[in-house]
C-alpha cells in the first residue's frame, strides 16, 4: 500500500512539474508556420530597415558608431488564437572603422544592441500597424520604434 501510494504521489509530482513547465509562449516563427497566409515578420523587418536607413544619417548614424544596421527582429507571442505579444527584440549592429595615416593600417570597432520592446497590440495588429508608411512613428501602445531607438542606440 505504501509502495502504490509513493508511486502515485511521485507520478503526481512529475505531472505537476510537466504542467508547470508547459509552454505559454511561442516564437513568431512557430505562429507563422502554423498560419501560412498571415503576413511575415521577415518581410516587415525589410520595411522597418528601409525606414531606419531613411532616418539614420540625420539621427542615429552619428557619434561613436556611424554605420548602424538592423540585423534581426523577433517576437514572443501568447498561444491564443489571436496572439498577443509578450516581447519583441530588434537587433542592430553598429560599426566604425578608421585609417592610421602613418601605417596605412585599418582599425575597427563594433557593437550589437538588443532593443527590447513590448507593443501593447496583438501580433496581427502589430504587423498591420508596422506595415504602414512611417512605421518608426506608429503608436505601439504608448511608444514608437523611434522613441525606442532613441533610448536604445
Amino acid at each position: 500500500m505504501i509502495k502504490s501510494f509513493l508511486l502515485g504521489f511521485s507520478s503526481f509530482l512529475i505531472a505537476s512539474q510537466i504542467m508547470a513547465y508547459s509552454a505559454s509562449y511561442q516564437s513568431h516563427l512557430t505562429y507563422e508556420q502554423a498560419s501560412p497566409a498571415s503576413p511575415r515578420l521577415h518581410d516587415l523587418h525589410k520595411h522597418l530597415a528601409a525606414a531606419f536607413y531613411e532616418d539614420c544619417p540625420d539621427i542615429w548614424c552619428e557619434g561613436d558608431y556611424s554605420d548602424w544596421r538592423p540585423i534581426d527582429l523577433a517576437c514572443s507571442l501568447s498561444l491564443d488564437a489571436t496572439p498577443s505579444i509578450k516581447e519583441c527584440l530588434w537587433l542592430l549592429s553598429g560599426s566604425e572603422w578608421w585609417l592610421d595615416p602613418g601605417t596605412g593600417e585599418l582599425n575597427s570597432m563594433g557593437v550589437v544592441k538588443s532593443c527590447r520592446f513590448q507593443p501593447n497590440l496583438t501580433y496581427p495588429l502589430f504587423l498591420q500597424t508596422m506595415s504602414q508608411k512611417r512605421p518608426l512613428d506608429r503608436d505601439l501602445g504608448g511608444f514608437s520604434l523611434r522613441s525606442l531607438l532613441n533610448r536604445c542606440l
